[in-house]
């Protein structure tokens, strides 16, 4: 799994049921920008996570800081070799490509959307012809 720094942070506990339900066969790759790229590049408070401490406390095998791609390339051969809940972490640059998709839809209509569809549909439940609920 990839994963990014902004994404893991909101999802944190993600690792504690990783390590819970321990898959032998995951390999957990974090790539740390400082930064929610995917939505228009915000800074993120990763610098202040100690995520290899994070992964470990939670159950993780191994967690390893990974330092550049060779490291990586290693890292993940002896994976392949010993498998195991794995958890390396690699700090990259704060760049993303000029046509990264972005969401186009605003958080106000997102959150005006929601509010028609519950009105519309007081028990949460679809009907048939409604596309994703929404």
């Amino acid at each position: 799994m990839i994963d990014g720094d902004g994404s893991l942070l909101m999802r944190m506990g993600s690792l504690a049921t990783n390590g819970f339900y321990h898959p032998a066969n995951m390999i957990h790759i974090l790539l740390d920008n400082n930064a929610h790229d995917s939505t228009g590049g915000q800074s993120t408070v990763s610098h202040n996570i100690q995520f290899i401490d994070l992964a470990a406390s939670c159950g993780y095998t191994k967690s390893i800081y990974v330092h550049g791609l060779e490291e990586l390339e290693a890292a993940l051969s002896e994976w392949k070799k010993t498998k195991g809940l794995t958890f390396l972490y690699l700090k990259i640059s704060k760049s993303s490509k000029e046509q990264l998709g972005r969401p186009k839809v605003k958080p106000f209509e997102v959150k005006e959307r929601l509010q028609r569809f519950l009105n519309k549909h007081p028990s949460g439940k679809k009907e048939e012809g409604d596309l994703c609920g929404l």
